[in-house]
């Protein structure tokens, strides 16, 4: 399931009726509700879903369900966010969130391996920045 669909199947369950509902019971605002329906959840902010988080009392995993499934290339098949910290392994030292000079949103996942930080607009761009990195060294230490 998607973000929208656990939304609309958490609307449902709540006896939430309708969009406007939805923002005056999570104090998400309707405007932003709105444009989730009408653009999707791609770009969808994280005080929104915290937002979404707590009021629902849900973890982040089981609000945004399948949304943050993607390919990257080298997975061979879908990967979900836990999926590719794992895939970085010991390597992997946590996340930061950035805010930039323009209010937006930057992950920084941060690894041991030559003390990198690899930024994205999302969580999963970035973790997917270092498995290609750590791979490209991989693939570079096993031809010399």
């Amino acid at each position: 399931m998607t973000l929208l669909d656990n939304l609309q199947r958490l609307m449902t369950e709540r006896g939430i009726s309708n969009k406007h509902e939805l923002s005056k019971q999570s104090e998400v605002p309707y405007t932003t509700i709105i444009n989730l329906w009408e653009r999707g959840a791609e770009n969808v902010q994280l005080s929104t879903l915290k937002k979404f988080k707590l009021f629902f009392n849900l973890s982040y995993d089981e609000l945004i369900g399948d949304d943050y499934n993607f390919e990257y290339e080298g997975s061979g098949k879908g990967a979900n966010i836990a999926t590719l910290i794992q895939t970085l392994g010991s390597g992997f030292c946590g996340v930061r969130v950035i805010i930039n000079e323009y209010k937006r949103v930057l992950y920084c996942v941060d690894v041991s391996y030559g003390n990198y930080c690899y930024t994205g607009e999302t969580l999963y761009d970035a973790l997917v920045k270092a498995i290609e990195h750590r791979d490209r060294k991989e693939v570079q230490e096993d031809s010399h």
